[in-house]
């Protein structure tokens, strides 16, 4: 008798019997365990008002291969709903990019098997979400690492599944699968998709590549700026009608590149506000000169290219020259993101 009570008790505190739950956030049900998912896990990450919640699924049967699904908003108050945002297309190219770093901690070899991709709905060709891929290599085992993102109520859903074993198309199936069952969970139907191997859009902007020369910056908030940085110098070009160029390296015009520094700043003290006691060294030199209004001056002394015309010589040069020497004693100038254009290919994905 005590034996089948205990074998009762631990059934309805397993995961097959966790009940629904309703984030506090977006309002959205993530339900407890039917259709072959479970709810594993619930964790609150600190600080939560940045870092959000996150709920861990796995496939009934499986002895390994989560499926967590995160939702947060880094502080963020101005989150669009969908994913065709310069919000979610910034945070998409830092979560993939952040991939490889967790997994080579722990000793695995990384690549990407999928890259950033768009996620359409077929009817009307609506960006649903964005969808990347790598293949992880780990004690001696094979894994796919998925990730996909939108958003939602003012917070970023993110997904991310390891999926064991090499194929491709059975995990984006698994993963599709999933939503459908959040979809069903929520009493709504979920359109059907399409994964269209295209090039992330950013302001705009198609075919444009935004690659760091540092490797330990992406995934870091210093790379959050250096990425906002690179959108901006696109979003200027695009507000003023300036071509990209057919191939090769995207070079920056001085008032573009004056914008791009400028506008990242912004992005700098938004992050610094929401995590006081982060700081970086060569963003808070951007701001004190920014605060100054010596930003095209410093711009036109450190990073001045042969082609820019003398005609747009700032006029306050010795003034800042002045200013530095007491202001920004030791300080070296910083560029850590090349836009590169890149080649557009239309294949389609083997995914529904």
């Amino acid at each position: 008798m005590l034996r089948a009570l205990i074998l009762v008790m631990a059934l309805l505190a397993s995961p097959l019997w966790a009940a629904p739950v309703t984030d506090t956030a977006t309002g959205l049900i993530f339900p407890g365990g039917s259709n072959q998912w479970l709810r594993v896990a619930y964790r609150e990450h600190e600080p939560r008002e940045l870092y959000g919640v996150s709920y861990a699924y796995m496939r009934e049967g499986m002895t390994h291969g989560t499926l967590t699904c995160y939702v947060y908003n880094l502080g963020l108050g101005d989150i669009p709903d969908g994913a065709d945002s310069e919000r979610v297309r910034l945070e998409m190219q830092n979560s993939f990019q952040g991939v490889p770093q967790v997994w080579v901690q722990q000793g695995a070899a990384v690549a990407e098997l999928w890259p950033v991709s768009a996620v359409r709905t077929k009817a009307d060709n609506r960006l649903f979400a964005y969808l990347g891929a790598h293949i992880i290599g780990h004690n001696g085992e094979a894994n796919i690492s998925l990730t996909v993102l939108t958003a939602y109520h003012g917070q970023f859903l993110k997904l991310r599944y390891t999926f064991p074993g090499n194929d491709l198309q059975a995990a984006i199936d698994d993963l599709t699968g999933f939503v459908y069952h959040l979809y069903q969970a929520n009493g709504r139907d979920m359109p059907e998709l399409t994964l269209t191997k295209e090039p992330m859009t950013i302001a705009g902007q198609r075919n444009v590549a935004i690659s760091f020369d540092d490797r330990r910056l992406p995934g870091t908030k210093a790379g959050k700026v250096w990425i906002a940085y690179g959108v901006m110098r696109l979003k200027y070009r695009e507000d003023n009608q300036i071509p990209l160029p057919a191939v090769g390296d995207v070079r920056p015009g001085f008032a573009e590149e004056v914008f791009a520094r400028s506008q990242a700043v912004k992005v700098y003290l938004d992050l610094k506000g929401s995590d006081p006691g982060w700081t970086d060294g060569y963003w808070e030199a951007l701001r004190t000169v920014e605060a100054a209004g010596y930003m095209a001056a410093y711009v036109w002394t450190h990073h001045h290219r042969h082609d820019w015309p003398h005609s747009e010589k700032p006029a306050e040069l010795a003034k800042f020259r002045k200013w530095q020497k007491k202001k920004l004693k030791k300080h070296l100038p910083e560029s850590h993101v090349i836009l590169q254009m890149q080649e557009s290919p239309a294949a389609q994905s083997p995914a529904k």
